[in-house]
């Protein structure tokens, strides 16, 4: 037969588990909130990149303009944004901001290998109309005819050139 006391101890049992419950879900949440600020300060330019891979964004560049558009491809120095107007390449060393529209982990995807010079190589194989951003802010537009230190770019009427130093570009938009 049960005594007296048992009744009266259940329900100290059960106020005993709520309260266990209560403080394993704040220390839950503070784990959490830990986890993700860890991360927030471990984050780095090549991780958050990698991470937004799909996303729309926009990114800051060194001459103060601002490339949005769907991040496609995160290389070894390049990214790929697909815009309306067409594709732009930006040197990753380039960029001076990230702007997603959500908060993303530090690190995503591995990176696909591709490289400004090789976006540029296949550019000019295909001679194809391009405008190159320089690090100065100014743009030379022609056609990219060649690629090995310097770009080679057919400028226009007249038989016009430009070269343009590897290291110089910023970034390179395919309109269309």
């Amino acid at each position: 037969m049960a005594s007296p006391e048992e009744p009266s101890r259940i329900p100290d049992l059960d106020a005993a588990a709520a309260d266990l419950r209560i403080d394993l879900e704040v220390e839950s949440r503070r784990r959490e909130r830990w986890i993700r600020h860890r991360l927030a300060e471990e984050a780095t330019l090549a991780g958050a990149l990698a991470a937004a891979v799909g996303h729309d964004v926009a990114v800051q560049v060194l001459t103060g303009d601002r490339v949005a558009g769907v991040l496609a491809v995160v290389g070894n120095d390049v990214i790929e944004m697909r815009r309306h107007h067409g594709t732009t390449w930006v040197s990753i060393d380039a960029v001076t901001a990230l702007e997603v529209p959500v908060a993303l982990p530090a690190a995503g995807p591995a990176l696909d290998g591709a490289r400004m010079d090789e976006v540029l190589d296949g550019l000019a194989e295909e001679r194809t109309e391009v405008v190159l951003t320089l690090d100065g802010g100014t743009s030379v537009r022609g056609v990219l005819v060649a690629v090995g230190t310097v770009a080679t770019v057919d400028t226009g009427p007249g038989g016009r050139t430009a070269y343009v130093p590897l290291s110089a570009i910023v970034s390179v938009t395919r309109p269309g």
